[in-house]
């Protein structure tokens, strides 16, 4: 399937795969690091975040034009949802409710999009 991408398409979703797993790397961190006082590389990571959101955003507007269809706008609305939900950080105010946000909402749904994201991607990452 490959063949039917430019190479810059193809190396967007190489980085757009790449960029799941920094996103479940930057939760894993945030996860197990954000505690009363918070280490101050928690901030950046959740920053990290947010911009690795936002790249994914902005590839997901090229996707939906290379591969229309259902799939995808489902994969795309839940992703919407798990960014709407992780928005709620800020209306937490201590850190031990961030991390129960991030644990017990946040991180599992993100593991379940994130492998039906890659079970989407599979085929056109395949050599």
């Amino acid at each position: 399937m490959t063949e039917q991408l430019q190479p810059a398409q193809h190396q967007m979703l190489i980085d757009y795969n790449q960029l799941l797993d920094a996103l479940s790397d930057g939760f894993a961190y945030l996860g197990e690091n954000i505690t009363d006082p918070a280490p101050p590389e928690a901030d950046q990571v959740f920053r990290d975040i947010i911009n690795a959101l936002e790249q994914m955003n902005h590839s997901h507007d090229q996707m939906a034009v290379l591969f229309p269809g259902e799939q995808l706008e489902r994969l795309m609305e839940d992703f919407r949802d798990l960014t709407d939900m992780l928005l709620g950080w800020y209306d937490h105010e201590s850190n031990e409710s961030k991390r129960q946000l991030l644990t017990s909402q946040v991180i599992p749904i993100y593991v379940s999009w994130k492998q039906q994201m890659r079970n989407f991607l599979e085929p056109y990452l395949v050599h």
